[in-house]
This record gives structure tokens, C-alpha cells and sequence, in this order.
């Protein structure tokens, strides 16, 4: 670790370090600056340093235990006016980077003095989405907190734009930021989860379109994240029998339920059945809801409508069960979400999995 002379690129001081600094930050009027190390093995502690940007000496040291059999991969460590530190990660259980690890959404609040932490907030858990991981983390001019949230069940899955309260430790809603692990020969607008807050509600963001077999496209593009909408999206899906045989026409039960204080417009439903290009007779509809639309051509199935507050849009039709896999296995999975109008406060249940031992119906959905 070092600091360098802007005159002349000479070293102020020097000094080696057992840990890597994962992650660096300024502290604001003051000359000294911020590191976090650690964390990478299951039971160890991350720790987050305080040192004078003079002579590089540690001002304070805050070492935070992870639970065993987890780890902490860091994100982001930003400096706060008035000498707080957030410190913004994901809590790993198995080998961080692994297909099989799970994770969940972690920020921490660390107080000036490095005394202790001023608030923890771990994201809600639930076991249908092994990955529920912070990407990014900022905090704009105006003091808002900013973080991409990625929720998968690692099959399908869809990244959030979150709004957070760096005062009080909370998230304040979730924004649609572009879906996840959908067929490739869909429309896809990958952007690269890089936080860079412009003005007001807008983002300054870059990435990519790709629809196969067409070559990708470079996107630069400045996003306006302005909230249109607050309310629920809520997906639900009915069961499949628990045996049946391949060849067997099996019903599909599908309903999105939104409550909110403003009409939609083009809702998402992205469906993934088990066995694809074996789904007919699909028909979509239902109260409140117009401009519906279904797509079973690329093997998932994409559904498109608006909807007033209170709809409630039913897709049915069948699907032919083949022989792999079998009933045991075959689990129809969705999720929903609108355009990032629509300021969400739960985003668990835009997503929905359902094996053939579940339940037949989830949260209501015989209501009318």
C-alpha cells in the first residue's frame, strides 16, 4: 500500500499489509481513508480499517465476525459525510463463486470512531431463490442510497434497481432493472450493473442488446428511474399432478396479481414449463388487465398486458409432459415484473416455483 506524490509520482510512504484490500475508500474532510480485508473463508472475520492518508498508520480497526460455515464477499465501501462507513457485500454459504453457493444481500453501517456498527441489514430469505446478492452499492449527491439487487433460483431470474435508506438502515423499494437467465433467442438488454447516479432519479448506464443469432450491440444509455407507479406484482402458479405419465396433457395454471395506485403498462410474465415447445390452446385475460399478448415460440413462454390497479390476469392451456423429466422433477417456474416505474416493496413474490408436492394454489388464488 502506498501514496503517491500527483507532482512528481514518488512514494509519501509505504507499507505492506497481510490481508488484500478488497475495497478502498476517501474519507470525507479528513485526510485519511478507509480499506476492508478479510472475510473470504468461512468463519473469518472482515475487517474494516481507518488510516491516515499522512503516514499510512491505522487510525482504528473493526473486525466483524461471520457466522460459520459463511463468508463475505465485498461489494462496495463507501465513505459518508460526518466519518461513517457502509460497508455493502453479499453473505456466501459454500465456496463464493460456486454454482452451488447461496447468497444473500448484506449492508452494514460502520459508526466514525469504528466503535461499532450503527445498523446491519441482511435481505429477507427465502429458499426458492438461492441467489438473492447485492452487485453495487453508491450513495448519490443528494445522500440516497442506490444497489442492484440480482434474485435468482438459478433457472430464471431478475435484477432490481433499490432504493435505501442510508439514515435508517432499510431498503425503501425495488425497481425493475432487466431480467436474468431467460432463452437467448429472446430480446435482451444486458446492462453491466454499474452505478452511476446523474441526476435526480436518472442513471447513467452501458451495456449490450443481444438477440441470437443477430450480433450483440454496444448501449450507452441514461436512464430515468422516476417513480410512476408504487405497488405489488405477485405471481402464482398451480401445481402439476403429483404422477402422471409422459404423454399425458397436463393443465397450466397461471395468475399475476397487481395492486397499485396506477395503471400499468407492459407488464412482463416470463414462463419457464418444463418441457418446452409442448405448451397449446394458451389463452391470457382476466379483470383489469388489456393488451395481452402470448409468445410460446421460443420454447419459454412470454406474456405481455397492462393492467389497472387490482387485475388480475390469468394465463391457462396445457402442456404435454414428456418423459424427462419426470414428475418428481418437473417444477413450472416464473417470474413478473413491469417496467422501473413501478416502485415495489416485496420482490419475493415476483418469482414463483412450484413442485408437483406444493401446494396446488399459493396466497389466494381462488380470489376473485
Amino acid at each position: 500500500m502506498q501514496r503517491l506524490d500527483s507532482a512528481n509520482g514518488q512514494a509519501t510512504w509505504s507499507q505492506t499489509t497481510a490481508d488484500t484490500a478488497l475495497a478502498l475508500a476517501a474519507a470525507h474532510g479528513e485526510d485519511a481513508f478507509f480499506s476492508v480485508t478479510g472475510g473470504l473463508t468461512t468463519g473469518s472475520a472482515v475487517t474494516v480499517i481507518k488510516r491516515s492518508a499522512a503516514t499510512g498508520a491505522t487510525l482504528w480497526s473493526l473486525p466483524i465476525q461471520q457466522p460459520a460455515g459463511r463468508s463475505f464477499a465485498v461489494r462496495a465501501l463507501v465513505a459518508l459525510p460526518g466519518g461513517d462507513v457502509v460497508l455493502a457485500g453479499n453473505s456466501v454459504i459454500g465456496a463464493p463463486g460456486a454454482a452451488s453457493a447461496i447468497t444473500s444481500a448484506r449492508v452494514l453501517r460502520i459508526n466514525a470512531d469504528g466503535s461499532g456498527l450503527r445498523y446491519y441489514w441482511a435481505a429477507s430469505s427465502d429458499a426458492s431463490l438461492p441467489t438473492d446478492s447485492l452487485v453495487d452499492f453508491t450513495v448519490d449527491a443528494a445522500g440516497r442510497g442506490w444497489f442492484y439487487r440480482l434474485q435468482n433460483d438459478r433457472r430464471i431470474g431478475l435484477a432490481f434497481l433499490v432504493r435505501f435508506d442510508v439514515q435508517q438502515g432499510r431498503p425503501l423499494g425495488a425497481q425493475a432493472y432487466r431480467p436474468s437467465f431467460v432463452t437467448p433467442l429472446m430480446r435482451n438488454e444486458n446492462w453491466n450493473y454499474e452505478l452511476m447516479p446523474y441526476r435526480d432519479d436518472q442513471m447513467i448506464d452501458s451495456g449490450f442488446i443481444a438477440r441470437a443469432p443477430q450480433p450483440s450491440a454496444r448501449r450507452d444509455a441514461l436512464r430515468d428511474y422516476a417513480i410512476v407507479q408504487r405497488g405489488d406484482l405477485a405471481l402464482s402458479i398451480g401445481s402439476l399432478p403429483a404422477t402422471f405419465a409422459p404423454g399425458t396433457q397436463l393443465p397450466l395454471s397461471v395468475r399475476v396479481n397487481y395492486d397499485g395506485d396506477a395503471p400499468l403498462a407492459g407488464v412482463t410474465l416470463i414462463l419457464d414449463p418444463p418441457w418446452h415447445g409442448t405448451t397449446g390452446n394458451l389463452t391470457c385475460g382476466g379483470s383489469g388487465v388489456s393488451l395481452c399478448s402470448v409468445d410460446a415460440t421460443r420454447g419459454q413462454i412470454v406474456v405481455h398486458f397492462d393492467a389497472a390497479p387490482g387485475a388480475r390476469m390469468t394465463l391457462s392451456g396445457q402442456m404435454r409432459a414428456l418423459s424427462w423429466p419426470v414428475a418428481a422433477a418437473a417444477v413450472p417456474r416464473g417470474v413478473v415484473y413491469a417496467p422501473e416505474g413501478l416502485l415495489e416493496n416485496d420482490t419475493l413474490n415476483n418469482f414463483r416455483a412450484v413442485s408437483a408436492t406444493a401446494p396446488i394454489f399459493k396466497d389466494g388464488f381462488e380470489s376473485p
